[in-house]
């Protein structure tokens, strides 16, 4: 498998690709993490990819965030409705985490 490639074969320099690849988990294992921080890509989680990369459920994820121990959302539509986090902050957050 060459590095433009996921657990399934698919491109995750696609245009719309990589969000389908991870919506299958793709994303939540560290080589891929890995292969879409070294393609430079940051791109943005919704929550179901935030559960499966901290293995923790929207309510924990969302006390979390209430009691600033979790990074914040950040809206995606003008509206606010749609909200994610980047792959760099989530990663982030887990570095602290393991070394605290």
């Amino acid at each position: 498998m060459n590095s433009n490639t996921a657990n399934h074969g698919e491109s995750l320099t696609n245009s719309g690709t990589y969000r389908s690849v991870a919506r299958r988990g793709a994303i939540a294992s560290p080589d891929s993490r890995s292969q879409v921080i070294a393609m430079g890509l940051d791109p943005m989680l919704r929550m179901n990819d935030v559960e499966a990369l901290t293995g923790l459920g929207a309510s924990m994820i969302y006390k979390m965030m209430s009691e600033a121990s979790f990074p914040k959302s950040i809206p995606l539509t003008p509206n606010g409705r749609a909200r994610g986090w980047r792959l760099s902050v989530i990663n982030g957050w887990m570095a602290d985490r393991t070394h605290a």
